[in-house]
This record gives C-alpha cells, sequence and structure tokens, in this order.
C-alpha cells in the first residue's frame, strides 16, 4: 500500500512468493491497486490477489469486481495492464459480465 492509503484486499499467498516479485512486478502491482482504488467502474473492496508456485514461476490471478461492466473497467485499467503485459509477457484478461479477472506469471529467483 502507498503510505498514507489503504486498499482492502484479500492476498492468498500462503508461501509468501510475492516476496519474489521484482521491482518491474512490484510497482506495475502497486500502480493496479492505487489506480482501482480511484476508478469509479470497479469495486476496490472485491479485489483479490491468489500467488501459486507454478514450477519454475509464480501465477498470480487478480480478481475485480465491477459496479458497471468488466468492458469499463478493464477500459480505465488500460494503462496498467498495458505495463502488466510489458512487464509479465503474458498477461491474459478474461471478462465476465461482472468480474474482470488478471492472470500472469513470473520467474522465482
Amino acid at each position: 500500500a502507498a503510505p498514507g492509503r489503504r486498499v482492502p484486499a484479500e492476498v492468498v499467498d500462503p508461501d509468501r512468493l510475492a516476496d519474489l516479485l521484482g521491482p518491474g512486478h512490484r510497482t506495475a502491482l502497486w500502480a493496479l491497486v492505487a489506480t482501482v482504488d480511484d476508478v469509479e467502474a470497479a469495486d476496490v473492496r472485491s479485489l483479490r490477489v491468489l500467488l501459486e508456485a507454478e514450477e519454475a514461476r509464480v501465477g498470480v490471478t487478480i480478481e475485480l469486481a465491477c459496479r458497471a461492466s468488466a468492458v469499463a473497467a478493464r477500459r480505465s485499467l488500460a494503462p496498467c495492464l498495458t505495463v502488466l503485459r510489458l512487464v509479465s509477457g503474458d498477461l491474459r484478461v478474461d471478462r465476465a459480465p461482472s468480474l474482470l479477472t488478471l492472470r500472469f506469471s513470473y520467474d522465482q529467483h
């Protein structure tokens, strides 16, 4: 969280895999969380982050409920999604009518 800001989120990371995040992924995730806090199209209280070991990589799933539509939320988050796509190389964005799901991975170092 940024100093002075608290974003409610459920983080599932029993193996502390987030400790393996490099500076690019860490910065991109921080920007996404900060942006979600300011986006009217998304419900920041629904933010859920799941980290799972996948052989030599860590898989990250981020779920976010949308107030209006997943399309509107995705449009609002487009700059952050572009950065995540650049640093991860494998970002997938799935949208259901009221849920936006982001999936990407990073190397375990």
